[in-house]
């Protein structure tokens, strides 16, 4: 027993591990890879937003044309309204390309819709009965909600 003791006890000092300054050298190194691999991702996140941008301005300049073309038959009024109305049409299919719809008026949601008005009306309560401003939603989520003037129900019963 005493011999196999004294084997264990010379494998563990035959043994040695990387001392105090390799381990100080090996995590200097991988807090400078970690801290490179970082900036690459800033770098790659800001390159991705540029794209981004450059995408859906891109996609805005042929709006902005339409507009200055209107801009230039303010003298017959048909003209401009038919022009202005096309300009709107092709805001609503940028909306429509970029995963961007109008929410839904069938009833009063909190989630959907801030109620600016409460009144007393014949109509069923959380009636929506007037649209101040559009709701949008994007891909299923709440950019903005609507502001609308809600029904209180009828409290004359």
């Amino acid at each position: 027993m005493a011999d196999s003791e004294k084997n264990k006890g010379e494998t563990v000092e035959s043994v040695e591990g990387p001392s105090v300054d390799e381990l100080t050298l090996m995590l200097k190194r991988v807090q400078a890879d970690f801290e490179n691999y970082r900036k690459q991702q800033d770098k790659r996140m800001e390159d991705f937003r540029f794209i981004l941008k450059r995408d859906n301005l891109t996609k805005i300049l042929p709006v902005i044309d339409n507009f200055s073309l209107a801009l230039k038959n303010t003298s017959n009024p048909e003209e401009f309204t038919k022009g202005i109305e096309l300009i709107y049409a092709q805001f609503q299919d940028f909306l429509k390309d970029n995963g961007v719809c109008t929410v839904s008026y069938d009833a009063y949601n909190p989630e959907l819709h801030e109620a600016l008005m409460k009144v007393d009306n014949e109509s069923k309560e959380n009636t929506i009965l007037e649209v101040f401003q559009d709701g949008y939603m994007l891909d299923g989520r709440v950019l903005r909600p609507a502001k609308v003037k809600v029904s209180n129900g009828d409290k004359n019963e």
